[in-house]
């Protein structure tokens, strides 16, 4: 599989992956999906349980430049959104902040056609809500690294604020989700 397509779906393996290594997960939040999720504003700097200010960014691997960040507490949810390569279809994955040195986990993903890379296993608390499939996974997965993709839009969400990772950077680009102060 040539090109951005090939990294795409290592992305999909890695978070599915991820999935794969968990049990089942507590009670979901599904306030703030991406589809309740508004315009950009700006927000007071967020602060996590050492009462430190706490930050989703997006970082560029090449140069350690932060592309791009948004005020957050631990238990929030992050939504990383895009549609699958090869199917042209909506997956979405749910990440919660927690505090340094967990960092992002992963709370679950949902998609409507099942992919090359996507999660599935019925042992894993797979379920239909509507016409989502949606796999409960709660894995730390720390840090979220990302190619810039060419073919399809990722977005990421952050209560208020989202970005698509294509307006940070090139494609291509490897670019890492992280948590920072």
């Amino acid at each position: 599989m040539p090109g951005p397509a090939r990294w795409l779906c290592l992305v999909l393996a890695g978070l599915a992956a991820a999935a794969a290594a968990t049990g089942p997960a507590a009670a979901v939040s599904w306030a703030g999906t991406p589809a309740e999720a508004g315009a950009e504003e700006p927000q007071p700097p967020a602060t996590c349980c050492s009462g430190e200010p706490v930050r989703i960014v997006v970082v560029d691997l090449e140069t350690g430049e932060e592309l791009w960040s948004a005020p957050a507490r631990a238990g929030d949810e992050i939504w990383y959104t895009y549609t699958h390569s090869a199917d042209k279809t909506p997956v979405q994955s749910l990440l919660r902040v927690e505090a340094p040195p967990v960092g992002l986990v992963l709370v679950l993903e949902r998609y409507l056609w099942y992919g090359a890379g996507l999660e599935f296993r019925s042992d894993r608390g797979v379920y239909l809500d509507g016409r989502w499939v949606v796999v409960e996974a709660e894995r730390a997965v720390g840090r979220l690294p990302l190619r810039v993709a060419g073919t399809v839009e990722q977005e990421i969400i952050v209560g208020q604020n989202r970005t698509t990772l294509s307006e940070l950077a090139e494609y291509g680009a490897r670019v890492m989700l992280e948590v920072r102060p």
